[in-house]
């Protein structure tokens, strides 16, 4: 939490503005990435959210930043990411149910790297998360945010986008110039995120599900 003066609008002379404050705070987050550490390092900055205020024209005594995001660690992590994914994806047919073994299978698969599989904690635990996949078999290399979910706790903050642009910004830097994902056309929430991210429908599946009765003899 930043600490500042609060005050009207009209005079902000006599304030102190924190959210003037967490706007520095969070571009200089930003360049620890981009000046303090090596090219090829693993790491990413993300703030999530940023809350301060609920009027336009006053200025508020505090402002509240959210969000650390460090990569996933194969043997630590599962059971948090199981417990945040099944939670957001609850009743999925396909997402909502997974267990150890089905994400130890997918850590087992040769394009899995946990240096593309981004977590985002707050003081209780973690709140949400954004996995990457490449597939290096296609022209041109797609960069595929492959699973990303925030724990319904944390929904309405900003944090999908935060980690959606997280990690679309760890494909760019991995040289990854063309971004995709799947989504199902009934999410109205995040086919409008993924619009205004610049996405666009390059094609649409369908799956059908019925109950086929036993051939008796």
């Amino acid at each position: 939490m930043i600490f500042g003066r609060g005050g009207h609008g009209a005079h902000p002379h006599l304030t102190i503005d924190p959210v003037v404050i967490a706007a520095h705070l969070i571009v200089d987050l930003q360049s620890i990435i981009a000046r303090e550490l090596e090219p090829g390092d693993p790491a990413v900055i993300t703030v999530g959210s940023l809350v301060a205020g609920t009027v336009g024209n006053v200025i508020p005594d505090t402002a509240t930043l959210l969000g650390t995001v460090r990569t996933f660690r194969p043997g630590e992590d599962e059971a948090a990411w199981l417990e945040v994914n099944n939670r957001a994806f609850a009743g999925h047919p396909e997402q909502g149910d997974w267990t150890l073994a089905t994400i130890e299978a997918r850590e087992a698969e040769d394009w899995f790297h946990p240096a593309g599989f981004l977590l985002a904690f707050d003081a209780d635990g973690l709140a949400g998360f954004c996995w990457t996949k490449v597939h290096l078999d296609t022209q041109p290399v797609l960069g595929e945010i492959y699973v990303i979910a925030v724990d319904p706790d944390f929904h309405g903050l900003g944090l999908g986008r935060a980690m959606t642009i997280a990690g679309l910004d760890h494909l760019a830097r991995a040289g990854v110039g063309v971004g995709m994902l799947f989504v199902d056309a009934d999410n109205a929430a995040a086919l409008g995120l993924y619009r205004d991210l610049g996405f666009s429908i390059h094609r649409t599946d369908c799956a059908f599900v019925g109950d086929i009765a036993p051939v008796t003899s």
